[in-house]
């Protein structure tokens, strides 16, 4: 008989039917009360206890927060590197396919009579070292915005040079390029096809105002975003007719007709219309895209008498601008040529020191009366020696090195030309070496020398294409002498026209028809090998900055 304490026997017995259940049940309430009794409470958690419990547990949660925090970053680091990575990737491919189906060789000049098209490489003021140089006072508080504007958001040690534009024909390996073109302005638009086209690559902005409701139009400030544009203008001459109700009396005409269609075409003067290009239309830099016909040696325009310059700063995109934008928040568009004979120089006191290629930071020239030897001294007395040639460079950079000086609201003052017929650091020696191909100004016949006095610009440092019809088109390109100073001298007018081409020997010395007897050169008469662009761009919310590097490839197979 199982018997416990502190029972009543009267009730076990009374419920004995169902005992081990009411016993198990009574012990444990038994016990309690019997403990109860004796006193022995169990214990609890005292505060402190509890204070330390919960102060461990906000740990645990504080290191939690945080480990998410750093994943979630790193994740939305990660996300902004490859959506960067895959925009400039995406740019770089567009890029690499235009430049491999360039029309024509690089060999200027070219006959137009060929149809091959052309090629213009710009190079504008700005270069990496100066990016932001001559930025103007977009919040009108007298002071350049680099300076302390404040409209300065962004580092200035993100920028690169931005300022450079592409401009060729192009012919597609695959499908036909498509495009818009309206028979009548403002109407409806009808969609075209070619297969080939004349494309233009450059940075562009929005005008907007700053902070303080100021804005430079027209000029680019620094609050305002860069972007990469890519121009696809379809070759379509069969066109003409049906554009012909376009007028082009004004730049601003011509501008609305590049707004509302897609179609390579040039301003017929003479007509009052517009009129659709070829390919050998396009070898003449007066029918490209932003260019604008100036009459040589006009009387409007005596102090650059010559050739045909870019029309704006900013061209237009397309009434679609959405598809001619190819990359956003753009902070350098940097073209630069293939100089075989570029100096690569190294300081001669530390043999260890980097290689330096014209624009790298520490490259320094020597005085414009030295020439460039194995060994030389720069005017601040700093000794380099010439270690090797070969280099990617701006057009031009010798003469301007560094890049035009600009006063604290951005006024250029740009650095005077050499007065000598040998252009500022020729990179000849004594021993023969040969000079650097893009170091200095264009050629002088080109009439591509000169800068126009706006603090905006029009762009001088040019390789372009050219075109061997200039030296038979009965327009007298060369109304003074053959100069013996650098610039060419204004004086006596010379009468002969198209002396390079007249089966004469019109200067007396050469031959006939010898190359100083042409009217005109091309601003660089090289062939160019290649070409590089790099693109880099931000990433405003994690300020990350990617960069990408495509080079064009033109010596012939």
């Amino acid at each position: 008989m199982l018997l416990m304490r502190g029972c009543d026997f009267r009730r076990r017995h009374r419920f004995n039917h169902c005992a081990g259940h009411w016993l198990e049940t009574h012990r444990v309430v038994a016990g309690r009360s019997r403990e109860s009794v004796r006193g022995g409470v169990r214990r609890g958690l005292t505060l402190v206890e509890l204070l330390v419990a919960v102060t461990l547990t906000l740990l645990v949660v504080l290191a939690v927060v945080q480990a998410f925090q750093i994943l979630g970053d790193s994740m939305q680091q990660q996300r902004a590197m490859l959506e960067l990575s895959g925009q400039l990737r995406t740019v770089a491919q567009r890029l690499q396919e235009d430049l491999d189906s360039i029309t024509c060789p690089l060999q200027p000049p070219i006959d137009p009579s060929a149809g091959l098209g052309y090629f213009e490489y710009i190079e504008g003021r700005r270069a990496d070292l100066d990016s932001l140089a001559g930025v103007t006072d977009g919040n009108a508080d007298g002071v350049a915005d680099p300076q302390g504007g404040t409209t300065n958001v962004q580092p200035q040690s993100y920028y690169g040079d931005f300022d450079d534009c592409l401009m060729f024909t192009v012919r597609s390996r695959g499908k036909p390029f498509r495009g818009y073109y309206t028979p009548t302005p403002g109407g409806a638009s009808v969609v075209v096809e070619s297969n080939e086209a004349e494309i233009v690559w450059w940075v562009g902005w929005k005008d907007t105002p700053d902070a303080t409701g100021n804005d430079n139009v027209d000029i680019w400030d620094l609050h305002e975003n860069l972007v990469v544009y890519r121009r696809v203008l379809l070759i379509r001459p069969d066109l003409t007719a049906a554009i012909s109700a376009y007028p082009c009396t004004s730049l601003t005409l011509v501008n609305q007709f590049f707004t509302e269609n897609d179609l390579s075409a040039r301003p017929n003067l003479a007509a009052g219309h517009m009129e659709a290009n070829s390919l050998s239309d396009l070898t003449d830099r007066k029918n490209r895209y932003a260019h604008w016909p100036i009459p040589p040696n006009s009387a409007t325009n005596p102090t650059n008498p010559g050739w045909l310059i870019f029309s704006a700063r900013n061209p237009k995109a397309g009434v679609y601008e959405g598809s001619d934008i190819v990359l956003g928040d753009v902070l350098a568009f940097d073209v630069r040529a293939f100089d075989p004979d570029a100096p690569l120089v190294q300081l001669t006191a530390d043999p260890a020191s980097p290689v330096l290629r014209p624009g790298d930071i520490g490259f320094a020239l020597p005085p414009s009366s030295a020439s460039l030897g194995a060994v030389f001294q720069t005017s601040a007395g700093v000794e380099y020696q010439l270690v090797g040639r070969g280099a990617f460079v701006d057009l031009g950079y010798s003469w301007n090195y560094p890049r035009p000086n600009f006063n604290s609201v951005g006024v250029a003052a740009l650095k005077p030309i050499s007065a000598n017929a040998v252009p500022l650091y020729a990179f000849n020696s004594a021993a023969g070496n040969p000079a650097s191909r893009f170091a200095t100004r264009p050629h002088y016949k080109s009439r591509l020398h000169k800068l126009l006095a706006s603090p905006s610009g029009d762009y001088a440092d040019t390789y372009d294409t050219w075109s061997t019809g200039y030296e038979r088109d009965g327009i007298n390109q060369d109304p003074d002498p053959i100069p013996v100073t650098y610039p060419q001298p204004t004086g006596v007018g010379d009468l002969v026209i198209d002396e390079g081409t007249n089966g004469l020997d019109d200067d007396g010395a050469g031959g006939v028809d010898d190359i100083n007897e042409q009217e005109t050169s091309p601003p660089y008469p090289y062939p160019l090998r290649g070409i590089e662009v790099t693109v880099r761009m931000l990433e405003f919310g994690t300020r990350q900055v990617r960069q990408v590097s495509v080079v064009g490839d033109f010596v012939p197979e």
